[in-house]
């Protein structure tokens, strides 16, 4: 399974493919954007609600990202060592 920047991610729990998946594209970030700077222009605050949660998401899901990184990786090296 790869992710969107074509790196091998089935070494993770299928939560963080999730995430990873959501995270490495830019979709999200491009959403919140366009639509900022739609609700800018034509002052509209539900474009505002739409970037505002489509950057929340990018956001949360990057952080667990950062948060479960290295939790999977120190696990993964002391369960190598026990083993």
């Amino acid at each position: 399974m790869k992710s969107n920047n074509n790196q091998d991610i089935t070494q993770y729990p299928k939560w963080f493919q999730r995430f990873m998946k959501i995270n490495n594209s830019w979709t999200l970030l491009t959403v919140a954007i366009i639509s900022g700077a739609i609700g800018y222009v034509f002052n509209n605050a539900y474009f505002y609600v739409i970037a505002f949660v489509a950057g929340m998401i990018d956001f949360v899901t990057g952080v667990a990202m950062m948060i479960a990184m290295p939790i999977h990786i120190f696990k993964t090296v002391i369960e190598n060592i026990n083993n």
